[in-house]
């Protein structure tokens, strides 16, 4: 555990230093949906939807927009993969996801 918030301090973990400040579980509309199709669980370097896995990878903070942080996102589910990227930021809401011209806002589940 030392090691870990030694590397943490000094860089040497970017991608799950930074993935691990958005952790928790949000949601569009109703927190109360358990197995909705927008539910996200966000845990240190993964994010999970209802039917996938995805990475969050390469973290790239974005100057001046606070914890705004951009991420190479590798995702598998239904026997398929795929890669995006990714803008996510906290929003007044809870967490604010961009990706291909579309925000996502997502509330943030207790």
């Amino acid at each position: 555990m030392k090691h870990l918030a030694l590397a943490l301090t000094l860089g040497l973990l970017p991608g799950l230093a930074a993935a691990q400040d958005f952790s928790g579980v949000y949601q569009m509309g109703d927190c109360g949906a358990m197995n909705s199709d927008t539910r996200v669980t966000i845990s240190g370097g993964t994010i999970m939807f209802h039917e996938s896995a995805c990475q969050l990878t390469n973290p790239t903070g974005v100057r001046d927009m606070g914890d705004a942080t951009l991420f190479d996102v590798m995702c598998s589910g239904e026997g398929e993969t795929w890669s995006y990227r990714t803008l996510m930021m906290r929003g007044e809401q809870g967490l604010v996801m961009l990706r291909d011209g579309h925000a996502f806002t997502y509330q943030r589940c207790g």
